[in-house]
């Protein structure tokens, strides 16, 4: 899996999407079994077969009292509609047979989270077009065959997750319409080699997050008509994916992750507001010039990527994260900014200099092993830098770290040009760095046990 960033810490994409499901609710149960006998809806539609209703907030509720409506009030209209609990279990467990999904056929309606452990025959499911919880697919034993069974399936309000899937389109799910309705949850498509598109996705208009990750063969995603505000985009382990005509409708997400894919270029960021957005290991960008205003920037193990440009809109970023870009030569554009909280830039190899002339308030500075870096320019700085670590950049001189360093509060100024390595006793314990050989030579082998895990 590819590294992604959240905020400060490294994390796999798949991590990121397990924290996805952990903080955002895609599995979450109602709060209360009662909520279960509920009805639940994405739009009024949902609940014109009830006199008297309309949908607020994922809730069928009576428009003069805005009391949520319970499943025993549905009219004659729908008096023939099958609504089904998925389990009287809170929370439901896994289906792990075939038996236990063959129980649900005939529910037009189901109540509750369908969590598939085994390759199963959906066909049971042939009537189903609420799902009221999330829909999880992730056989263990074997791939999914097939998706047959879910062709009515028109909603789940929790999210939606497919993992090894062996089958060539997602045309099965052609009527899908709303995922994540109330819960604000998402699609979730994983491991599943045979897609090259997302084909069969065209209706699904309501949306909040989707995750696609390790898919090899994945060429588009353009068939996934995506609304123009979501909270979370994580692309990644697809490296012949582009995805530039699919996020051009996207005008604003909160967390944008392209890791490992086929993205050549990133002009389509230029008009789109992106609060955290990290490029990691896209082999074929070689230029960022176009990302618009962020207030997060991480650029990770690009390998061709020689410029870094950003506009004259990028006074909002807040936080730059410049690591491991082998080719990297320039990072422009940041001459209008007067305040960034972090900057954090490490082993870029081809990376001469670092310049931000107008920039006056620091909080933090990070630039380690950096072996081309020759000068880090900072003129107007007014503030002290609240945690300084400039450490192992074999061309950069310390003398023109000596107005920085004279007033930070944390500092951490060592091995750079003409400075002392491999020391012993390591005079930098516990202060969350490895200093030691294989990660750095601060000090001798060894001598920094706690930092390095010896």
């Amino acid at each position: 899996m590819s590294s992604a960033l959240r905020r400060d810490a490294p994390l796999s994409l798949a991590a990121c999407a397990l924290l996805l499901l952990l903080d955002c609710g895609i599995v979450r149960r109602p709060e209360a079994e009662g909520e279960l006998h509920l009805l639940e809806c994405a739009s009024a539609a949902d609940c014109s077969a009830v006199a008297g209703a309309t949908c607020a907030k994922g809730w069928c509720v009576d428009v003069e009292t805005g009391d949520r409506i319970h499943q025993n009030a549905l009219d004659d209209r729908t008096g023939d509609v099958a609504s089904c609990t998925v389990s009287e279990q809170v929370p439901n467990p896994p289906i792990e047979d075939q038996a236990a999904l063959d129980a649900l056929e005939g529910c037009e309606k189901l109540y509750g989270d369908l969590d598939l452990r085994v390759a199963a025959d959906l066909r049971p499911l042939h009537a189903l077009r609420n799902l009221f919880g999330s829909l999880t697919i992730r056989p263990e034993r074997q791939p999914q065959a097939s998706l047959e069974g879910l062709e009515n399936l028109e909603l789940v309000s929790g999210g939606l997750q497919l993992t090894r899937l062996a089958v060539p389109s997602l045309t099965s799910l052609a009527h899908l319409r709303s995922v994540g309705a109330r819960t604000g949850g998402g699609l979730w498509i994983e491991r599943s080699t045979g897609l090259r598109d997302l084909s069969g996705l065209e209706r699904l208009a309501e949306l909040n997050e989707l995750i696609v990750t390790d898919l090899p063969n994945l060429v588009s995603i353009d068939a996934l008509q995506l609304p123009g505000r979501l909270e979370w985009i994580a692309l990644g382990d697809a490296p012949r994916l582009s995805a530039a005509e699919a996020l051009r409708s996207v005008q604003a997400v909160d967390t944008l992750i392209l890791s490992n894919t086929g993205l050549a270029h990133v002009d389509m960021l230029a008009r789109q507001s992106i609060r955290s957005l990290s490029l990691i290991n896209n082999s074929r960008l070689t230029d960022a010039t176009g990302i618009g205003a962020v207030e997060e920037l991480e650029l990770r193990g690009n390998a061709q990527l020689t410029t870094l440009a950003l506009p004259q809109s990028s006074t909002g970023l807040q936080t730059l994260m410049v690591y491991a870009n082998p080719s990297l030569l320039s990072i422009t554009g940041l001459d209008p900014l007067p305040f960034l909280a972090a900057l954090r830039v490490r082993e870029n190899p081809a990376l001469a200099t670092l310049r931000l002339p107008g920039l006056q308030t620091l909080r933090d500075l990070d630039v380690v092993r950096n072996p081309s870096l020759s000068s880090i320019e900072l003129p107007l700085l007014l503030e002290p830098v609240q945690n300084l670590v400039v450490v192992s950049n074999a061309n950069l001189p310390p003398d023109s770290l000596v107005p920085i360093a004279s007033r930070a509060r944390n500092v951490k100024v060592a091995g750079n040009q003409g400075e002392a390595i491999g020391l012993d006793p390591c005079p930098y314990q516990r202060d969350g760095f490895c200093d030691a050989p294989p990660i750095d030579n601060l000090c001798a082998l060894g001598a920094d046990q706690v930092d390095c895990g010896n």
